[in-house]
């Protein structure tokens, strides 16, 4: 039994809800809302070790990000590294993160050493929890409400993760949405019809 928690392992599935309003209904009836938050994302890139490269599709795609968040809940920086299985469909994110003093000094040493920014944007989000489930709801400007949902529990094995984020929507009857299968940098990248 893996323990998702213990092992570093985001298992995410990211939607677009098509009825905002019973999802919202979901959340106040079902789960503990946790805090609120305005965060600001800047990724980086090493221009020497590229993260970024032209995909299969033609888009710019990276399957390592290294991230310096500000919020009014702490600084971080983050460093994922996204794991793949058969036919190259991704399964979850290896992920390694630590707190900072100041996510501005970060910046300003990754910047110091060569490195550049390859995305930037803000968001509000919301955060709540319920079983082994949390729920972040993103409002970011060019993309309306988007709603990341990571399984936080045990699993047998790694690659259900996803199905079982997949079994929780359809138990709670929240079958109206689209997946999003890639990241916020990817969107801003490429644009949302790409993955649409």
């Amino acid at each position: 039994m893996i323990d998702t928690r213990e092992e570093n392992v985001e298992i995410e599935l990211k939607i677009l809800v098509q009825d905002e309003e019973a999802f919202k209904r979901y959340l106040e009836e079902h789960t503990t809302f946790i805090k609120e938050e305005m965060i600001e994302d800047t990724y980086f890139e090493n221009p020497d070790y590229p993260f970024l490269y032209i995909d299969e599709k033609g888009l710019k795609n990276a399957k390592k990000r290294l991230r310096v968040r500000k919020s009014n809940s702490g600084d971080t920086i983050n460093f994922k590294e996204k794991v793949f299985g058969e036919k190259e469909q991704f399964l979850y994110s290896n992920e390694i993160e630590e707190k900072l003093t100041s996510g501005e000094q970060m910046i300003k040493i990754l910047e110091s050493l060569g490195f550049v920014t390859s995305c930037h944007y803000h968001k509000v989000r919301k955060v709540y929890h319920a079983e082994n489930f949390e729920f972040d709801v993103d409002f970011i400007d060019v993309l309306g409400m988007v709603v990341e949902i990571e399984y936080q529990g045990k699993l047998d094995d790694l690659k259900n993760g996803i199905d079982r984020i997949r079994s929780f929507l359809k138990e709670i009857d929240i079958t109206n949405y689209v997946e999003i299968r890639t990241t916020y940098p990817e969107i801003l990248w490429n644009g949302m019809d790409c993955y649409l």
